[in-house]
């Protein structure tokens, strides 16, 4: 009954005046006094506050913001700027979903507002924190996570290009952002923030450039190894069971590799080989011949075979020095191992022609003749002959 009656009385202009004075000193809410010290403490709490998901809270607590701001909300905000956003961060893993998604709200409006020197002690936290609530249980929460890494992302390429920023400011936004992408967010358990990983590494790539040259190994590695390791589990699970299906085997592997290679890990590592330069090629070149011969998966080992391609049409001389490395280890695999994959065995069989062509003649006449005259390489031949000319 009282519940109903109170609507009444908050439209009765009369309340409180004459018989209802006593009942209005009675059951009036007190005078809050919010002491002038006291206000740069609140703002953090109500700045986030007035992003409540739940919109008669966010409509009240707007109107709380504004009665204490009044008209300083710019200089208030501008003061307590890294205040909110320590506040929001600490609270962006909140058990509550409100306080999650209230953060991320936020953050997103008052990022866009700051400079990498304003952020750059938080940068860390927030990119961890971002890619972990980027896996929220809830949907309306991952869709604001999401808007927030895309502002965030935002700052990290100002801060990397070397147009915009210093040679100071582009070393230490590499140094900061490139580990956690690389160590924590392509190998997260969520798509989206394995997606979001792969997307900032290729843009960082595209701008950085020369930049990146300090981490140019750590990236190829990193690159071949993943490309089998973001396959979907879907196309390892055919590929046993592609007599079932009524597939051809060979046919099924060609696929696997052509997605591999459209996919953006591909271009990726084609862009941090094109950055390499002669000096760190005994570096790349290592890196290729060991995921080549213990790589993990398909893709994984034909992109090293594509990546040793790739350095001998960038540097002929020198893989002509440091390939003989390569060809013994590609004889070596192919006479080990007579059961490869046959879009594996092509795909080493062109680098090796491509090898040849730059090596030493005396190399090649020693070791490429001994090669060849095996009977398991002679029936290698044949069958990559049918389709495709190596001139060894």
């Amino acid at each position: 009954m009282l519940m109903q009656a109170m609507p009444l009385v908050r439209c009765d202009v009369s309340f409180g005046v004459g018989d209802s004075t006593l009942s209005y000193l009675k059951f009036r809410h007190p005078k809050v006094i919010v002491v002038s010290s006291r206000i740069p403490a609140l703002v953090p709490m109500l700045y986030i506050a007035k992003f409540d998901p739940v919109v008669s809270v966010r409509n009240v607590m707007k109107e709380v913001w504004a009665h204490v701001v009044g008209n300083h909300e710019s200089v208030l905000i501008s003061k307590c700027a890294r205040d909110i956003i320590a506040h929001a961060c600490a609270n962006i893993l909140n058990p509550h979903w409100r306080e999650r998604e209230s953060a991320c709200l936020a953050l997103e409006s008052l990022l866009h507002l700051q400079s990498w020197d304003d952020l750059k002690d938080l940068m860390s936290d927030l990119l961890t924190k971002g890619l972990k609530i980027m896996d929220d249980l809830r949907e309306s929460t991952r869709k604001e996570a999401i808007l927030l890494m895309k502002t965030i992302l935002q700052i990290i390429l100002r801060a990397v290009n070397p147009v915009e920023s210093n040679e100071d400011v582009c070393k230490a936004g590499l140094e900061l952002t490139l580990p956690i992408l690389l160590e924590k967010g392509l190998v997260s358990a969520s798509v989206e923030a394995r997606g979001f990983s792969l997307g900032t590494l290729i843009k960082v790539i595209e701008t950085s450039k020369k930049m990146l040259l300090p981490w140019i190994a750590q990236l190829v590695d990193v690159f071949i190894e993943s490309i089998s390791a973001l396959e979907p589990q879907m196309l390892n699970y055919i590929q046993f069971h592609t007599a079932t299906i009524r597939v051809d085997n060979e046919e099924w592997e060609k696929a696997r590799v052509d997605l591999a290679k459209s996919s953006p890990m591909h271009e990726a590592l084609r862009n941090c080989l094109a950055l390499v330069p002669l000096e760190m090629l005994p570096t790349i070149s290592n890196i290729a011949y060991f995921h080549l011969q213990s790589g993990v998966g398909l893709a994984t080992r034909v992109a090293a075979a594509d990546a040793i391609s790739f350095l001998v049409e960038r540097f002929p001389s020198g893989m002509g020095t440091y390939g003989s490395k390569a060809l013994k280890a590609i004889c070596s695999i192919l006479l080990e191992h007579p059961h490869l994959e046959n879009t594996l065995k092509k795909a080493m069989l062109n680098t090796l022609g491509m090898l040849s062509k730059v090596s030493s003649v005396i190399f090649n006449n020693k070791f490429i003749s001994v090669f060849c005259n095996r009977p398991i390489c002679r029936l290698f031949m044949k069958q990559y002959l049918q389709t495709n000319v190596v001139n060894c």
